[in-house]
């Protein structure tokens, strides 16, 4: 995602050193301390700053611009043909019960913090993560209608397989691994969610 959201701004993919440094709050300490120039972190983790931690670090572009910049869909849920033959109704209801929860929690983001501030580990507490909730590009990323855009996912397979992500990897057509048979008969009990995560 980095290396498309540079080449959508028109800077060349290696004018960057890329370092992995580790987990969320070590790449931000990185940049505190003067050890890398910039990072991409949750907004969670920025919200989670006190006015003293963010002295001296600036927010270069927020999570709303950077969705806006790099149109890319970033996780699939995958099955195999074996399963999706053998455990269809588990996995019908499994389908529905997520586009609910999204549903769900894209209307009450202090449940969704309340929940995840329960299970977490990375140190961060219950504000930060419902401020990251509340927020347009975190809210807008809900997938209350099964995230099956089959633009937004051909578009994602041809920036993988231009940017080279994929090495030594014969392209596959979406056809041939995108199965929406399951969305669309959840969808038909539920409805379509107007106005966000467009099928």
């Amino acid at each position: 995602m980095l290396g498309y959201l540079l080449h959508a701004a028109g800077l060349p993919v290696n004018s960057v050193q890329v370092e992995n440094v580790g987990g969320v709050a070590a790449r931000l300490l990185a940049v505190v301390e003067g050890q890398a120039v910039a990072t991409i972190d949750p907004v969670a983790q920025w919200d989670a700053l006190t006015p003293s931690e963010r002295s001296g670090l600036h927010l270069l572009i927020n999570e709303s611009q950077f969705l806006t910049a790099v149109p890319y869909q970033s996780k699939v849920n995958v099955v195999s043909v074996k399963t999706l033959e053998t455990k269809r109704a588990a996995l019908q209801l499994f389908v529905t019960l997520t586009m609910k929860l999204a549903r769900f929690y894209y209307g009450h983001p202090g449940q969704f913090a309340r929940a995840v501030a329960g299970q977490n580990n990375s140190g961060l507490t219950f504000k930060p993560i419902e401020q990251a909730a509340s927020a347009p590009g975190f809210r807008q990323q809900w997938c209350v209608n099964g995230c099956l855009n089959k633009d937004l996912l051909a578009h994602t397979a041809a920036v993988l397989y231009r940017n080279n992500a994929l090495p030594n990897t014969a392209t596959i057509s979406l056809d041939q691994w995108v199965y929406p048979g399951l969305v669309k008969k959840s969808l038909a009990q539920i409805g379509v969610m107007k106005g966000l995560d467009a099928p």
